[in-house]
């Protein structure tokens, strides 16, 4: 899957496939009107937060919420449990946050994998929390963990399948030659993105098609 694993274990294993079902079903939720072949508002998404909950083992839910902050050098956003909140907070820091609000590519990139922590690893940020230690950051050289239980590969890949659908790529392919310009200026997402999805999707077409 990838080479350079950064994050640490998840709790559960994940696939290409599960993951583009995932964000299929949030991108349902976050935006019922919203064709697969649009680009996501991910400022609304972002802004709304407080409307959505996870749902977590034994029946449980968690709220979400969001902030922006002056986060430490280097952090562009997090996503950690608030024990005081009883939520997840998606923090964004104030200059890519200001770079969101302006309509730049990159922050939609940044917001929507932190999302993928939240909606994917919340059991793991609370547990954290809890412990006093960090969701990431914990791994040092070499893991020992495969690519689909990392916790950053599976928010990348999260990422891109909210923000760029499969069955939107389907559609858009019908109309007009498919090309990372094209994914870029339909999903309004970087040509660096829109590359990588490219590549995955021409890989493993029908495997996210039937997911």
């Amino acid at each position: 899957m990838t080479a350079q694993l950064k994050g640490v274990a998840a709790y559960s294993a994940q696939s290409y496939a599960s993951i583009e079902r995932i964000a299929r079903s949030v991108r349902a939720k976050l935006a019922p009107d919203l064709a697969p072949d649009q680009a996501l508002d991910v400022l609304h998404l972002y802004e709304h937060l407080d409307d959505f909950k996870i749902a977590m083992r034994g029946g449980r839910t968690i709220r979400l919420t969001y902030g922006v902050a002056e986060l430490p050098a280097g952090l562009e956003a997090h996503a950690q449990y608030a024990e005081s909140e009883r939520a997840i907070v998606v923090e964004l820091d104030d200059g890519p946050y200001s770079d969101l609000c302006r309509g730049a590519r990159r922050p939609r990139f940044t917001v929507t994998h932190e999302v993928g922590h939240a909606v994917m690893h919340a059991a793991e940020l609370v547990d954290r929390a809890r412990t006093n230690t960090e969701l990431r950051g914990l791994a040092r050289g070499a893991p020992a963990h495969k690519a689909f239980l990392d916790t950053e590969w599976q928010a990348n890949t999260f990422a891109a399948a909210l923000l760029v659908p499969a069955r939107g790529l389907q559609a858009l392919e019908k109309r007009r030659v498919l090309d990372a310009s094209a994914i870029a200026e339909a999903f309004d997402v970087s040509m660096e993105a829109a590359t990588v999805r490219l590549r995955m999707y021409s890989t493993r077409k029908q495997e996210l098609l039937r997911a």
